[in-house]
């Protein structure tokens, strides 16, 4: 049985839209210069997560960001930041990231994606599985920000 944590350490990369660490990006298709702005903040928020870097992480959540993780856990803000302390890095699994997409309306947006990740079992044999992100955003101040995030896993 694959490890719910490492799941969660695979779910810090969701969403690379223009790569990173061991993540392949989905190919996009022209997309509007309004919704690129979205995947841009999802991008930034993936790549502080795999950094680590809770910080970095801040500045691309609401003051009200709340979380529900691969395994059903409803997360705050404080408490998902604090599961991305430094000395808490794990390693992600590789992963893609596919079907995309983006829907905005007016100052509300979501981003949904699927995310394809490989790990070894117990018994060392590499297992695909797969999950639906994804993120409401809220435009706060003239920028996007991400309010909520979930992932879901696929059977």
């Amino acid at each position: 049985m694959l490890s719910w944590t490492n799941v969660r350490a695979g779910f810090v990369a969701a969403l690379l839209v223009s790569g990173g660490a061991g993540v392949a990006a989905a190919p996009v298709a022209a997309v509007a210069p309004a919704d690129a702005a979205l995947l841009t903040v999802v991008d930034a928020f993936a790549n502080a997560r795999l950094a680590f870097d809770p910080a970095a992480i801040a500045a691309t959540i609401t003051a009200d960001y709340v979380e529900v993780s691969p395994v059903g856990e409803v997360d705050p803000r404080e408490k998902m930041l604090g599961f991305y302390a430094p000395d808490k890095r794990q390693p992600a699994p590789p992963m893609t990231t596919s079907e995309l997409s983006v829907r905005r309306r007016g100052d509300t947006g979501v981003v949904l994606s699927k995310v394809t990740y490989r790990m070894a079992g117990p018994d060392g044999a590499v297992r695909e599985r797969s999950m639906r992100v994804g993120y409401a955003m809220r435009r706060e101040g003239g920028r996007w920000l991400i309010a909520s995030s979930q992932a879901t896993p696929m059977r």
